[in-house]
């Protein structure tokens, strides 16, 4: 893997303010997402990246509820449907019509689209169903995001075991020839997993890291996917600012092997460089 891929630029579309735009920023009515790709996507790749993680591109919801993931009660506003939830309102057409199209372009000229979809471990419209029929409603319930060929990254998905259907909608995803992001990482006992990529944020990957969580937590030695690493939330204490926070972390992470998963635009605009990363 080239160095360059081992940088996913990262976009918190369901990260805004607005709720009556489900919350959607980046994203803008006048334009779609043919819009996005132009303003957004495409600057990027002129700098060399090739690897793009939108968090919830379809939006979250105003209100959290709870759903049983494993064994925890967990509470969410990130629904694994938001794309069919959003097309439900007409006023939001702008946020769900355009997205395979403006997509499947880039994805089949090799740049990966990781979308990033909400909890359906434990979601009530698909616990209900027997496991065959839920694996494949979750699978229309992203119908989207499957024809312009991206990878799904699945929120809170480690607890899941064979048989059940969300562990089963990431075979078929697999089997089918699309990529999935397991999240965060296994349990020590979930071997079923060992090989998936994961998306774990830095701040949880401390915790795998840590010696003292082998008991519960898989050790990375035992994890042979692709570890996607992302530099979400506020500084850390000991850094002035965003940009010096991962100027001083991201080389040796990238050198280590790992992929970096960062909110590059904010990065740019504090002046850093890619370069700067790749170290």
């Amino acid at each position: 893997m080239a160095a360059i891929d081992q940088i996913v630029c990262y976009y918190g579309i369901g990260a805004g303010a607005d709720a009556s735009r489900r919350f959607v920023q980046f994203v803008q009515p006048a334009r779609g997402w043919a819009g996005f790709v132009a303003d957004h996507i495409t600057p990027m790749m002129q700098l060399g990246l090739r690897r793009f993680m939108l968090w919830m591109p379809h939006g979250r919801e105003a209100t959290a509820r709870q759903q049983l993931v494993g064994n925890v009660w967990r509470s969410t506003l990130l629904r694994h449907d938001a794309w069919r939830v959003a097309s439900q309102d007409a006023g939001l057409s702008w946020l769900t019509a355009g997205f395979a199209e403006a997509m499947y372009p880039l994805t089949t000229n090799g740049i990966e689209i990781i979308a990033y979809v909400g909890t359906l471990h434990g979601a009530p419209e698909f616990d209900s169903l027997p496991a065959g029929q839920a694996k494949w409603e979750a699978a229309m319930a992203i119908a989207p995001l499957l024809d312009a060929r991206c990878s799904i990254g699945l929120d809170t998905s480690f607890a899941s075991k064979p048989g059940h259907y969300v562990y089963d909608l990431a075979q078929m995803l697999k089997n089918a020839g699309y990529k999935y992001y397991l999240e965060p990482t296994p349990y020590a006992d979930g071997q079923h997993w060992f090989s998936s990529p994961c998306v774990v944020s830095d701040a949880q990957w401390t915790a795998v890291s840590n010696p003292g969580n082998w008991g519960v937590l898989a050790a990375p030695s035992k994890l042979t996917g692709e570890i996607v690493r992302g530099w979400f939330g506020a500084v850390p204490a000991g850094y002035a600012h965003l940009k010096e926070w991962y100027q001083a972390t991201v080389p040796t992470a990238i050198a280590q092997g790992y992929t970096c998963c960062l909110p590059l635009k904010t990065y740019l605009l504090f002046g850093g460089t890619i370069p700067q990363l790749l170290g």
